[in-house]
């Protein structure tokens, strides 16, 4: 469910787009996905990678996600993102530009349940609207790597895998609040879905 409120000016869309003013707001209010991608959304390695390489296609929930923008001179920027699963809450930042049709998006997904190996990491969603990249930001996951090694030198060799353990605990989002919210900024979120979010 999407709504856009937008103006600009330009003998063509691409023009206008791009020196368009407004807001977007994109609303999911529910429905499944793979498990193994939502997994590794929360870089949850072990059983995202492990579900992804099976081919498995068990699904989890997903229980709403809602993205807001801002739109200035055609550059959209994120509002809000919040994208919740059954197994991953995951939020994000950055911003897209309809000029240049590329994205700078930054994702960071938290486990809701104990994982063995999580690299606790952001991943960024870059390049063009239309074969974007993702990659780990290698700056924390180095970090994790380094106080890995430092436990392994210290302690002992099973103490290198705490750095590496989550013990999950992300919330569900209030899903009922953030649809209605989009609902108000225009998104057409029926009263149904609503209900249906406030029981879940």
């Amino acid at each position: 469910e999407a709504e856009a409120g937008l103006s600009g000016a330009g003998d063509t869309v691409h023009k206008a787009a791009a020196s368009s003013n407004g807001h977007v707001t994109i609303a999911i209010p529910g429905g499944t996905m793979r498990r193994s991608l939502a997994e590794l959304m929360g870089v949850n390695v072990v059983p995202g990678l492990f579900e992804l390489l099976a081919k498995d296609p068990k699904q989890t929930p997903l229980r709403c996600a809602v993205v807001d923008f801002d739109v200035s001179h055609g550059v959209m920027s994120v509002r809000r993102f919040i994208l919740d699963t059954g197994v991953v809450l995951a939020d994000g930042s950055g911003t897209i530009d309809l000029g240049s049709e590329s994205m700078r998006l930054k994702m960071q997904g938290h486990t809701k349940k104990p994982r063995l190996v999580r690299v606790i990491a952001p991943f960024d969603v870059t390049g063009s609207l239309v074969r974007p990249h993702m990659k780990i930001e290698a700056g924390p996951a180095i970090a994790q790597a380094g106080a890995a090694v430092g436990l392994g030198a210290l302690l002992s060799p099973l103490a290198a895998v705490l750095p590496f353990l989550a013990p999950g605990g992300a919330h569900d989002a209030d899903c009922a609040d953030l649809l209605a919210e989009a609902r108000s900024a225009g998104a057409p979120v029926g009263r149904a879905q609503l209900a249906a979010a406030s029981r879940h």
